[in-house]
């Protein structure tokens, strides 16, 4: 396999911080070819549907934390790992299209029916707790798989919303603090229920794990936002290996 230029500077990069961290990585070969007909849009690539090889690839594996690779870890992850997850799929953030007028708006999409049940529990799946045992008994992710050349908005996380809005659990926002959320988004969850006040001081106060979704921090400052692309930047410039 011929690995481009691009993609090699990043692995030695990787091992580079293998070796400094002490921890280990492996690199999984995915078979693009199995996702040819996969519905893409706003500039997301195929690869958002890689998670759901997840349960395959990781046969011995019981349970996961999935990251985004945009997203800023900035505590031990122990406790969310250690979550129960009986009789759920996936433990997740709520997104912000719980809120009603969002989804007001949203319903005009052909497949509403479809995420209907979903109101008021629909996840973000930048950071998930997977329970990969019971994906694997009940086989839902062959059925994620039979869905990705559907044109849904939110590609693999409307797949996994609708098809497991049964087995979601949530856990606190904090762990899944996005980074373009600003003062009227959090009065507006607070207005909506979909967080407490308290869990809305820990995402300020006391994030686990920053999301850059939408507008990246290397296209955009994110001004005005509840965190800047400069929370981004500060890890990388602290360690002159990314920075040419």
């Amino acid at each position: 396999i011929t690995v481009p230029a691009g993609q090699k500077k990043v692995n030695e990069y990787l091992f580079y911080l293998e070796q400094r961290y002490n921890f280990h990585i492996k690199f999984y070969i995915i078979e693009k070819a199995r996702f040819e007909s996969a519905f893409e849009t706003r500039n997301i690539s195929v690869a958002t549907y890689f998670r759901f090889l997840i349960p395959e690839l990781m046969k011995e594996t019981k349970k996961v934390i999935y990251l985004d690779t945009d997203t800023i870890t900035n505590k031990d992850l122990l406790d969310l790992f250690k979550t129960d997850m009986k009789g759920l799929f996936f433990r997740g953030v709520k997104n912000s299209f719980n809120l009603s007028d969002i989804w007001a708006k949203e319903s005009k999409r052909t497949y509403w029916s479809r995420l209907e049940k979903c109101y008021g529990k629909y996840i973000n799946a930048g950071v998930l707790l997977m329970n990969l045992d019971l994906i694997r008994e009940y086989r839902i992710d062959k059925e994620w798989m039979l869905l990705m050349d559907n044109e849904f908005c939110y590609q693999d996380q409307d797949i996994i919303n609708m098809t497991c809005s049964d087995k979601i659990g949530f856990i606190p926002p904090k762990y899944n603090c996005i980074a373009y959320w600003n003062d009227n988004f959090l009065l507006a969850f607070e207005k909506e229920k979909v967080f407490t006040s308290e869990e809305m001081k820990e995402v300020i106060t006391n994030p686990v794990i920053i999301h850059f979704a939408g507008k990246k921090p290397w296209h955009s400052f994110l001004s005005g936002t509840l965190f800047s692309a400069a929370e981004w930047w500060k890890y990388v410039v602290d360690d002159g290996s990314l920075v040419d």
